[in-house]
């Protein structure tokens, strides 16, 4: 998944957003109502059951550069327009992202519709990096199989969470940052289901903690 910008905001700032350094969970699980055409308010009620019942890996691809731009909106309300207003958003340069998406039970049907849609170009809805401001192109890989969760050290080119022991000690360019893994049916990121993540983009990571191994041969952090 690539765009030119990306933008994941961060809930607390809403004048000026800021963004994430990276896509999370909850916005993984949103590209999935849309890409199998599932209406917000359907998608609302699903949102908790498919945080719950997918788990996702990342590879962050390039690095993370954030920008500053404005935009030029108006406040519409029936019948007429009011004064002009600058906002400024916080935007990810030319995101770029590689996701593994493993069911573990539940929505079987939803997980098997929506990579048949992704393999095969039919999304309902277009794709975002986060916003309609941002654009995304999105292709399917490969398909595969996550073996069950082991304990250990692992080398992988996937985000890691501060709960590993992170042991690579050459001079790389990483990445921190909180995001969240859960939405409810009323919008809402509860605090406590954000996770602490580490990262480099493009670069392999050595790390003890829990992992999965995979059919291609990699090892990842699966949340």
């Amino acid at each position: 998944m690539s765009g030119r910008y990306g933008h994941f905001k961060k809930p607390e700032t809403n004048n000026n957003p800021l963004t994430y350094a990276l896509i999370h969970k909850t916005a993984i699980m949103g590209l999935i109502g849309g890409t199998l055409g599932i209406r917000r308010e359907i998608m609302r009620g699903l949102f908790p059951q498919f945080c719950d019942s997918f788990l996702v890996s990342i590879i962050v691809n390039n690095p993370v550069i954030k920008e500053c731009h404005g935009f030029t909106s108006r406040k519409a309300v029936i019948g007429s327009f009011l004064e002009k207003g600058r906002k400024y958003w916080e935007l990810i340069r030319r995101p770029e992202y590689v996701i593994g998406l493993a069911c573990k039970g539940n929505h079987q049907d939803k997980f098997d519709q929506f990579m048949d849609r992704v393999q095969n170009k039919k999304s309902l809805y277009s794709a975002y990096m986060g916003v309609c401001k941002c654009p995304a192109a999105m292709s399917f890989i490969r398909s595969g199989t996550a073996g069950e969760e082991e304990q250990g050290e692992f080398l992988t080119k996937g985000i890691i969470s501060s709960s590993h022991e992170l042991r690579t000690s050459d001079a790389i360019n990483l990445e921190v940052d909180k995001i969240p893994t859960f939405q409810t049916n009323t919008w809402y990121n509860p605090r406590d289901r954000f996770v602490s993540v580490v990262f480099s983009p493009g670069e392999t990571l050595s790390a003890v903690g829990k992992y999965r191994h995979t059919s291609t041969g990699e090892c990842l952090w699966f949340f």
